[in-house]
């Protein structure tokens, strides 16, 4: 126990018919927010809440971090081992959100979007889609996309999700150019099939 690193986390969540939708691969947060929850030594205390944007890929660096392993200069995430241990900590600015390519679970467009600790806003091949204050509507049903009183807002993170799309050299493109790129071959109902 002096020396493991515990993770508690899931790699998505489910809409379990919240938004009138069901499974994985939409931008409300029962799919998109999921629990990350450790116990490490050097940790701050126990019950330390870190509420900077946590993304997938800060996992690898972080738990490196802890490690006291140095980190690839490869490595996409940032380390949150600051956090972790209650110092100081930038962190992000929020958490890239994305579905490329749908496939079975949601035969919808992809999107590409961003969870900051208060705005969730969301992009599709029509342009904007979401745009939600989380602090002010927890369940997300109060959509703010193009009304006046939000338009800064919504150019800000607008500005926001332009700037995570290029740090990772990505665009919002029909899900068969993807699936094309990558040689996904799909079946009648858009899933990728599995071979026995």
């Amino acid at each position: 126990m002096e020396n493991t690193i515990f993770v508690f986390t899931s790699d998505h969540g489910d809409m379990l018919g919240s938004q009138g939708v069901q499974r994985k691969q939409h931008p409300w947060d029962e799919s998109v927010v999921v629990p990350f929850v450790m116990r490490c030594p050097g940790q701050a205390s126990t019950g330390h809440r870190v509420s900077t944007p946590f993304n997938v890929v800060d996992i690898m660096p972080t738990l490196l971090g802890l490690a006291g392993v140095p980190i690839p200069d490869t490595c996409e995430g940032l380390d949150h081992t600051p956090a972790v241990q209650g110092d100081s900590f930038d962190g992000n600015d929020g958490s890239y959100i994305m579905s490329i390519a749908p496939f079975a679970e949601y035969r919808g467009q992809p999107w590409r979007g961003v969870r900051t600790e208060r705005y969730t806003y969301v992009r599709n091949l029509n342009g904007p889609w979401l745009l939600y204050d989380n602090q002010m509507d927890p369940y997300q049903l109060d959509n703010l996309i193009d009304k006046a009183k939000h338009a800064d807002l919504q150019t800000e993170m607008d500005a926001m999700l332009e700037r995570h799309m290029a740090e990772r050299k990505d665009q919002l493109l029909p899900a068969q150019e993807f699936l094309d790129r990558f040689g996904y071959e799909i079946d009648e109902v858009g899933a990728v099939p599995y071979k026995m």
